[in-house]
């Protein structure tokens, strides 16, 4: 999948630190791809440190206001399907993910319409984690995988769209805009595509520099969501069997 036009995605929202190095690299690893970044406002040097870059396969996109980072994935894969790519590649702009683990993921698109990127594999590894966060990682993917009945990491970032097989119209009308986007676009696409996603496993870096987006209090806001859509879930298909 080398060989198919491809487009690498990462949202910002005050990465000034991290967003150098990361598509510096990118740029070495994956010469024949373009790059996307859709920032909500940054209030830091994120934007001036990516047009310094002077990059031609680089286009910015800044948002006025925050959207968040559901509506800024909803937005990339519109943009990828307006602009003929046959590939999405989505990542976080923190360093958490390695660039060369695009590479597993386009390896394995080729016979998969979705390919996600797990914490939760054999081969995977989360390094130098706080036990707080590893514990609201696992417990998230815990209530995904029995509530919805999901087997892969719903709350993963990095994921591969093969946009050559799939328009992907489950996701783009998925009714979740923040970090809720990541398990409810899943749980969309699972339900009529089941045997089209792929996993792959992942190795999470600690954030290169900065503070985290997701809070505690937002995991755990997040998670209590979750718990009531399952809710809704399951009634509406008690619902329909009787």
């Amino acid at each position: 999948m080398l060989n198919k036009r491809s487009l690498i995605f990462f949202p910002t929202l005050n990465e000034a630190n991290n967003v150098v190095p990361l598509i510096t690299e990118l740029n070495k690893l994956y010469t024949n791809s373009d790059f996307l970044v859709i920032d909500d406002e940054s209030l830091d040097d994120t934007v001036l440190n990516l047009k310094k870059l002077e990059l031609d396969n680089l286009e910015i996109v800044v948002r006025r206001e925050e959207f968040g980072i559901g509506s800024a994935h909803k937005y990339a894969i519109k943009y990828a399907l307006h602009n003929k790519y046959e590939i999405l590649i989505t990542m976080d702009s923190d360093g958490t993910h390695r660039p060369v683990d695009i590479a597993v993921i386009l390896k394995k698109i080729s016979t998969f319409d979705l390919v996600v990127g797990s914490r939760f594999m054999g081969d995977s590894a989360i390094l130098n984690w706080s036990r707080t966060r590893i514990f609201l990682t696992k417990a998230g993917h815990s209530v995904t995988k029995y509530g919805l009945g999901i087997p892969y990491d719903c709350s993963s970032g990095m994921r591969g769209y093969n946009l050559s097989r799939n328009n992907f119209k489950e996701v783009l009308n998925t009714k979740g805009n923040g970090f809720d986007f990541f398990y409810k676009s899943l749980f969309d696409f699972y339900k009529n595509n089941p045997d089209k996603i792929g996993e792959v496993p992942l190795t999470l870096l600690p954030r290169a520099s900065g503070d985290s987006k997701l809070t505690y209090k937002l995991a755990f806001i997040s998670i209590f969501k979750l718990i009531l859509d399952i809710l809704k879930f399951r009634i509406a298909k008690i619902i329909r069997l009787n």
